[in-house]
């Protein structure tokens, strides 16, 4: 009678439990099911404030965008610089003798034979002006071509390496080490 008594007990003990158990759950659930509308407000808080971030994000990437499409119009509309490791200055220096001086260009490019002379093609020179050296072809619409012995009137020195000039009513970029400055720019 003792054995039986004792899971009845066991059995008594177990099922008040669960009816605690059960009484706390159905709590829990009461209020999870009535703050669903704060539930619901934190989730749109965090959508809406994801949305402004990517909103945000997607602005500068578009600013981004218009910014480097500005550059690359800007690049293109310039001339094509070559790059190239220089020890010096390229001027083609000669002494009285006719021999290249230690000063000349270390690049390779075409070298013309002989002292460089100031002589034009009996062309008036008035302002700053070079005279070509080499021919130089073009190779966009923003470049300008010459021949050899050609005197350019120069508008601008865009960089070490690039000037600006007029010939025959034609403007364009040109690559200094193709010419020989009669008349330099002013300062």
């Amino acid at each position: 009678a003792n054995n039986s008594r004792l899971p009845e007990d066991e059995v008594k003990i177990a099922e008040e439990k669960f009816n605690e158990s059960k009484v706390l759950a159905e709590q829990a659930m009461i209020n999870f099911l009535n703050s669903e509308t704060d539930h619901m407000q934190s989730l749109l808080e965090f959508a809406t404030s994801q949305a402004d971030y990517h909103r945000q994000a997607a602005e500068i990437m578009e600013q981004l965008r218009k910014f480097l499409i500005e550059k690359k119009e800007e690049t293109m509309s310039k001339p094509h610089k070559v790059y190239e490791v220089k020890r010096v200055n390229v001027t083609l220096n000669h002494d009285i003798s006719g021999s290249k001086s230690p000063l000349n260009s270390t690049l390779n490019t075409p070298t013309k034979n002989g002292p460089s002379s100031h002589t034009t093609k009996n062309v008036p020179v008035l302002g700053p002006s070079c005279k070509a050296l080499f021919d130089f072809e073009a190779e966009n619409e923003s470049e300008l071509s010459f021949s050899e012995g050609d005197i350019i009137s120069l508008i601008l020195r865009v960089d070490e390496n690039w000037f600006e000039g007029e010939l025959n009513g034609r403007k364009g970029y040109f690559p200094v080490n193709y010419v020989e400055v009669i008349n330099p720019l002013p300062s």
